[in-house]
This record gives structure tokens, C-alpha cells and sequence, in this order.
């Protein structure tokens, strides 16, 4: 992915089954999370091996390294590490709210950025500071993800109006990052948010077979969601 690339949608898939239905489904980008342990929670590192071998070079994939705050760096790049060496394209970390933040970022860039495509997500609802673009594009960090932490809490236009939201889609392409939008969306966002033109647009909940989040894949659902965003999405300027 780069900035100012196509809007794509990523689906997160818990392991490496629901990974193939994504794939067979026609997600552009496949991550790995599991949704009964957090906003980020972390797929076993033998699994994400097993859904690697699975989805192949078919697509790209995504994989979260859980919900630590950013109190503890070295556990941090240790989660990321591990998760990197499973051979996944994109290692997602999450920036929680706290006064190591910059810190972290630094700690990361300096021990995964020259051999890693790492990926920040930011909380829209939980301490959410667009000042950190800057210096993740200086760590070396390849893209930023604009998410909820609170699952129940809303969807991540409840917290950042479309105009917010172009704001920081804007700023992370004159950082030179690409920007992903997320957090509760469902199918009737898809308009608003691809009118913002971010890289990527990400789905869970929206794409399962049941209440919520933490129900099994749905494959029409998954299909249902792509053929909605191919229908409103604009190519973007290169």
C-alpha cells in the first residue's frame, strides 16, 4: 500500500480459516485479530503462521500485536517482533493513551522499521492525537490507522465528523503514510468514508455472521461489503 493508492478494504479474520473466507470473499487486505481480546488483540503467533502459509502471496496481510499500553516499550517491540517474524506484510501496534507514546514509536522505529512495515493505529475515542504523524513518518513507520477502542462505544464517525476525518487523511499523505479508517463500520458508511479517499477502509463486525465482533465471518457478508465499496470508491490521484 502506498499513499494515494485505491481505497481497499481489509477484513480482520481471528485465524487461518476465516482468513480464506475473506480471501475467497475478495477482501484487498487481510488482518489478523482476535476480537474477544480487545480492540487489538493479538492472534496466536503459530496461528498467524498458519494463516500466512493459507492466504499465500494472494494478499496482503495485517496482524495486530495486542492491547499493552505504551508504559512498557520493550514489551511492546517484543510483541512486534515476534509478530513480524511470522512473515505477515504489516505489523499493527496500537498507541494507547500514555506518556510513552513518543517513546514507543522511537523504540519501534529504531528496532523494526528498517526490516518491518509497521503500522500505528490511533483510538478515536481513547486519547486520540493526530501531532503523532509527524513522528511516526520519522520512526519509519509505514502507514496509521484511525480505530475505536471501545467497541460499543460507536462507530468511528460518532467520535470524528468526515471533515476531522479528512483532516488526518490529509495530513498522513504529506507524511508520507497511508491512512486506514476504522472502528465499527458498517456497510452504510462506506460512502462517507470513501469520499475521504483513505487507502484503506477496515471491517469487523459488520462483516459477521452474527451480533457482533466477535461472531464468525460471514462470506456474503464480506462479499456484500467489497461490492458496496467498489461501487462508491474514486481512484486517487498518484
Amino acid at each position: 500500500m502506498r499513499p494515494g493508492g485505491p481505497t481497499r478494504l481489509l477484513v480482520s479474520a481471528r485465524d487461518a480459516e476465516e482468513a480464506l473466507v475473506a480471501l475467497a470473499a475478495g477482501a484487498d487486505v487481510i488482518d489478523l485479530k482476535e476480537p474477544r481480546e480487545g480492540a487489538l488483540g493479538m492472534v496466536a503467533v503459530d496461528e498467524i503462521r498458519r494463516a500466512v502459509a493459507a492466504v499465500g502471496r494472494r494478499r496482503p496481510i495485517s496482524a495486530t500485536t495486542g492491547d499493552a499500553t505504551p508504559d512498557d516499550p520493550a514489551a511492546v517491540l517484543a510483541a512486534a517482533t515476534a509478530v513480524a517474524e511470522t512473515g505477515v506484510d504489516y505489523v499493527k501496534v496500537g498507541l494507547f493513551p500514555g506518556e510513552g507514546r513518543r517513546a514507543l514509536i522511537e523504540t519501534l522505529g529504531l528496532g523494526l522499521a528498517a526490516e518491518t512495515r509497521l503500522v500505528a493505529v490511533l483510538f478515536a475515542d481513547h486519547g486520540f492525537d493526530a501531532g503523532l504523524i509527524p513522528s511516526l513518518a520519522d520512526a519509519g513507520f509505514h502507514g496509521l490507522v484511525v480505530d475505536t477502542a471501545g467497541k460499543r462505544s460507536g462507530r468511528l464517525l460518532d467520535h470524528l465528523a468526515p471533515d476531522k476525518l479528512a483532516i488526518v487523511v490529509a495530513a498522513c499523505r504529506e507524511a508520507d503514510l497511508f491512512c486506514g479508517l476504522a472502528g465499527s463500520v458498517q456497510l452504510e458508511d462506506l460512502p462517507v468514508l470513501a469520499a475521504l479517499s483513505p487507502e484503506l477502509i477496515g471491517v469487523r463486525g459488520a462483516a459477521t455472521a452474527g451480533p457482533d465482533r466477535t461472531a464468525p465471518l460471514d462470506a456474503r457478508r464480506v462479499a456484500a461489503l467489497v461490492a458496496a465499496l467498489a461501487a462508491v470508491a474514486r481512484p486517487h490521484a498518484a
